[in-house]
């Protein structure tokens, strides 16, 4: 049996229940492990003063509930080797303690072996293999097709003094780069391999594991010195049947002279293969999979709960790996059409953008240049326009355009925004939410202002799907259609959410933890509304004044543009007309520390990321 007893700061204190209960150092998470099948009394009493705690959704993924105040990093230490760890999405935190097996394993091999060692450490994270090697007197070749993993395994070399090692740090996707070594005529005393299920490339290239695992093997082998010490391979419950043929034929080319080993939790071969002691485990894959939806809108008897999680946990994941300089490109080759009867700057930027991150062409087409039911039916565009690209967003006007659209086209149809419904924001809010308050339960969001159109019906219906206190606050005949409440009112009555129509809005806002409201006068509308508008609304303006009522933990929302000064053509004219210096937000709460407003704009992008990519692409992850 491999003990890894060389942990200073790293420490297994329970498990129970699916669960693992561990000390990082000055820190106790929680996270779940699903090796862990039985229940023990729970006792250890950091169960409940655990810093944080991974929740798993049971249709996969999670998110963090911070219960106590972590560091954005911090550092461990095993043996002589420093890493920094933090929390990051689905779970993990950049090191796998149980790893430090191997890396004894590997540091032994090398001291004994009374030669200049030569590794490759492929597919190699955060470099835990890369730093023992290295401390145990090796060149290390570390490959990663990730940047930020590389940028952080480079960071955990300097932690352990051990900078001036002879470490190469190459960011290239592991077969390429293996097959140019083997041009190359390089070769290794010791290759570490820990592949994913899936694996991405530099420029997103995604391969399954179980469909490459052979061709890998065999090229891993070419690279083998005359006298090779190690191969280590971490394998996956998904190559389990594959597994013992694999070790059989890859022994002979193997020298019959390493030990091909995993850390993991489930032992599926162990033995004798052509003189070479041989042990395999397989790893917990933690996948899951959706399924991509025909039409995408929000409607009271649409998009599910469950939906809606998924594309927050899926946006939320893009969003670390954006941030991490690591590619997505999972719909790469494919194309979207992009209809906008109405300009936007935000929504048409993260089309955009989404629809490059994710390896995607687009093509912008406004009101000039579709024909789009002027001299070609809705039906007949969407037939069009299926044939030529994967993927259709409509932003304009009526509801029923983007329903006639997703019916007749053979490809997803997203809603960019109609005068009814407006999805994509309400999902870059929820994000939002999510980011700042570490979930939506027990969320009591109130939009002041004008709710009978898209952003008061997406909030409204959002809130009652996602189980969360909505209120919307505005003037007698202001409030949402009587229908759709009625359809909200009865999902609310399954999911346990609360809805609210007052017109006080010193009443509306106490206890509120979103203050959320929207510009008086919606694209489209003439400019004689505004008088009517302003008289009725001028009450419902969120100002300081409002948001002391709501309390210093509110935040304020705002799905943009918003006129909170004279710094618009439009916002001056109406505040020079009706001798205002604001309109629907004052500049104080619009600048204040309580505004969330451009984190929740940059978030449109990630979630409409989400969007395309579950619709369009089998994502695992």
């Amino acid at each position: 049996m491999f003990t890894a007893d060389k942990w200073k700061s790293y420490r297994l204190i329970d498990a129970d229940g699916g669960e693992r209960l561990e000390k990082w150092g000055d820190y106790t998470l929680i996270r779940p492990d699903p090796q862990i099948i039985w229940k023990c009394s729970g006792e250890a009493p950091e169960w409940r003063t655990a810093h944080a705690k991974y929740n798993r959704s049971s249709s996969g993924g999670g998110s963090w509930d911070y219960r106590r105040k972590l560091p954005e990093s911090w550092q461990i230490k095993y043996g002589e080797l420093t890493f920094m760890v933090k929390p990051t999405g689905f779970k993990h935190t950049g090191l796998f303690p149980e790893q430090a097996v191997n890396w004894d394993y590997c540091m032994n091999a090398i001291r004994g072996a009374d030669r200049p060692i030569n590794v490759l450490n492929l597919f190699a994270y955060t470099g835990g293999a890369t730093l023992a090697c290295a401390a145990a007197g090796a060149s290390v070749c570390h490959v990663d097709a990730v940047k930020g993993m590389v940028d952080w395994a480079r960071t955990n070399a300097k932690l352990s003094g051990l900078s001036d090692k002879p470490i190469r740090w190459i960011v290239d996707d592991a077969q390429k780069f293996i097959s140019r070594e083997i041009r190359r005529g390089n070769h290794y005393d010791g290759i570490i391999l820990d592949p994913p299920s899936y694996g991405r490339g530099t420029n997103g290239e995604m391969w399954k594991l179980e469909d490459c695992i052979y061709d890998l093997m065999e090229s891993c082998t070419q690279l083998l010195s005359d006298k090779p010490l190690f191969v280590t391979v971490g394998n996956h419950e998904t190559l389990e049947l594959k597994c013992n043929e694999l070790v059989r034929y890859h022994c002979d080319h193997l020298h019959q002279h390493g030990m091909v080993l995993a850390d993991y939790s489930k032992l599926f071969y162990e033995g004798e293969v052509n003189g070479c002691h041989v042990i395999v485990l397989a790893q917990d894959s933690d996948t899951y999979t959706v399924t991509g939806y025909k039409g995408m809108w929000i409607h009271a008897g649409e998009i599910k709960p469950e939906q809606i999680d998924y594309l927050l946990r899926l946006a939320a994941q893009l969003k670390a790996e954006k941030k991490a300089g690591i590619p997505h490109r999972l719909c790469e080759g494919k194309n979207v059409a992009l209809i906008f009867e109405k300009t936007s700057t935000r929504t048409r930027s993260s089309f955009e953008v989404a629809a490059h991150d994710l390896g995607m062409g687009s093509t912008y087409l406004d009101s000039t240049g579709s024909q789009i039911g002027k001299k070609e039916s809705i039906a007949d565009t969407a037939r069009v326009l299926s044939g030529m690209f994967d993927g259709i967003e409509y932003r304009g006007y009526g509801q029923s355009i983007v329903e006639e659209l997703a019916q007749y086209a053979s490809v997803p149809v997203w809603n960019g925004l109609t005068d009814e419904f407006h999805p994509t924001q309400i999902l870059a809010d929820f994000l939002t939410i999510r980011e700042h308050f570490g979930s939506l339960e027990n969320i009591h969001l109130v939009y002041m202002g004008d709710a009978r159109f898209n952003m008061g019906n997406s909030l409204m219906v959002g809130c009652v799907k996602m189980g969360m206190h909505f209120t919307a606050c505005a003037p007698e005949g202001y409030f949402p259609d009587a229908q759709l409440v009625a359809e909200c009112q009865a999902i609310a009555a399954q999911t346990g959410a609360t809805l609210d129509f007052i017109s006080d809005p010193a009443a509306a806002v106490q206890g509120a933890n979103v203050i959320y409201t929207d510009i008086w006068v919606s694209m489209g509308e003439p400019e004689s509304v505004w008088a009517e508008r302003i008289a009725a609304l001028a009450p419902y303006q969120v100002n300081a004044a409002l948001m002391a009522k709501a309390g210093p933990n509110a935040i304020f929302m705002h799905c943009l543009p918003a006129y909170h000064d004279k710094k618009t053509a439009v916002g001056s004219e109406m505040c020079t007309r009706f001798g205002r210096e604001a309109m629907e937000v004052t500049d104080d709460v619009f600048e204040s520390a309580q505004s969330v407003v451009f984190q929740e704009a940059e978030n449109r992008m990630h979630t409409i990321k989400a969007v395309m990519a579950a619709t369009l692409a089998e994502i695992e992850l």
